[in-house]
């Protein structure tokens, strides 16, 4: 069983000349500890400053409608209607507006199956979180018991298990995602702001859309700044799928375990420096450096390649010839 901790906030709240907020004990926009979690307030801080696109509509409605549908399996699970009506509301508004959308032309089925997919991929990341932290909790209280969720406890059990992995915590730029529209490219670097280098866009039209914004925040780089070459950042799982299935030569996904889903073969869900997780799966030979791979893990892979499952799930596939390229940290 979980329960939700009632104690009072930790820390102070800290908000930066942008408007976005963190804890002011860590500096984190999420933290167990504290018991606070800006995320998403930050991203729309981001979007009123001009730094961030705004979603568009279709975004908006997609994501609406996967809460609304997720909202009624919880209500079927666990027999609780308070929210019935509430949520059937939201997920008929959400699919008359993207039914418009599509007929008006001003989006496509694609868009929509596109965005849906993402949504989806946002919640059971979440998900996914907390099943790793409360089975870190089992295995530390075999007795049982009510799990206490947040505060320093939930903290700990949440670095070790579901963090996003060591490169997250660089300061180097990410050369291959738009800091307008958050797309990101593979094998191609993006266009760096000339002054600051701190942010890089797909191309003059992102950069001037985001001018506005960033003109209030841009400042000029020393020139040790500028050798900072944020070529050498892992790749994320969304710009490793932009390689197209093929290899990434010379460059590194690091990703660590948040979850084991093996059954038939090793199959683990993943996490990357955005905080997406995608699945590895091993078809390589056992008694191998993937025989320490455990939730917690940081797996970091040279020459990785992405792969789409035949169950419609994505990642990663790792065969004999991967594994001198694998390391397990």
């Amino acid at each position: 069983q979980r329960s939700h901790q009632n104690t009072p906030m930790a820390s102070a709240m800290h908000t930066d000349e942008i408007g976005r907020c963190f804890c002011e004990l860590h500096m984190r926009d999420r933290c167990h500890e504290c018991c606070y979690d800006f995320r998403e307030m930050n991203k729309m801080m981001e979007v009123d400053a001009g730094l961030r696109k705004p979603k568009s509509r279709v975004e908006e409605l997609t994501s609406q409608r996967v809460e609304a549908l997720r909202g009624l399996e919880a209500i079927r699970r666990d027999g609780n209607v308070e929210f019935l009506e509430m949520n059937e509301t939201y997920l008929k508004e959400a699919e008359d507006g993207l039914a418009e959308l599509v007929s008006k032309g001003e989006a496509t089925a694609a868009d929509v199956d596109e965005f849906t997919t993402k949504a989806r991929e946002r919640l059971e990341a979440e998900d996914c979180d907390l099943r790793a932290v409360y089975a870190a909790w089992k295995e530390e209280n075999p007795a049982g018991g009510v799990m206490e969720w947040g505060g320093k406890d939930t903290q700990r059990l949440f670095d070790r298990v579901a963090a996003v992995p060591p490169s997250a915590n660089s300061d180097r730029v990410d050369k291959r995602k738009c800091a307008w529209c958050g797309k990101s490219s593979g094998a191609e670097k993006l266009k760096a702001c000339s002054q600051c280098k701190a942010v890089v866009y797909c191309d003059e039209g992102c950069q001037r859309a985001a001018w506005k914004g960033h003109k209030k925040v841009c400042k000029k780089t020393s020139s040790a700044a500028k050798e900072n070459k944020g070529d050498k950042l892992p790749l994320t799982w969304e710009q490793l799928e932009a390689y197209d299935a093929a290899v990434a030569t010379g460059k590194v996904l690091e990703v660590r375990v948040v979850e084991n889903r093996s059954l038939l073969r090793p199959v683990f869900a993943c996490k990357d420096r955005d905080g997406n997780i995608k699945l590895i799966a091993s078809y390589a030979r056992r008694g191998t450096t993937l025989d320490r791979l455990n939730v917690g893990s940081v797996l970091r892979w040279k020459h990785p390649r992405f792969h789409y499952f035949i169950d419609g799930s994505s990642g990663a596939r790792i065969e004999d010839e991967d594994l001198s390229n694998i390391d397990v940290l």
